[in-house]
């Protein structure tokens, strides 16, 4: 709620926009489902990448 103060306003006035608050702050912080997932399919990609270039140096 600090980085986007309009919230305060939307609250006072209808409390039950808690929930919809809620939701926009885990897509603004990353932590969806989706996002999440993306997320670890970069790391194992990462990781990937890097068991590779391990097994290419050892030849």
């Amino acid at each position: 709620m600090r980085k986007n103060p309009m919230w305060y306003r939307y609250l006072s006035r209808n409390p039950e926009n808690i929930y919809k608050m809620e939701r926009e702050a885990k897509v603004f912080y990353g932590k969806t489902f989706s996002q999440r997932l993306d997320t670890l399919q970069d790391q194992i990609q990462l990781t990937s990448m890097l068991m590779q270039l391990a097994e290419a140096m050892k030849d």
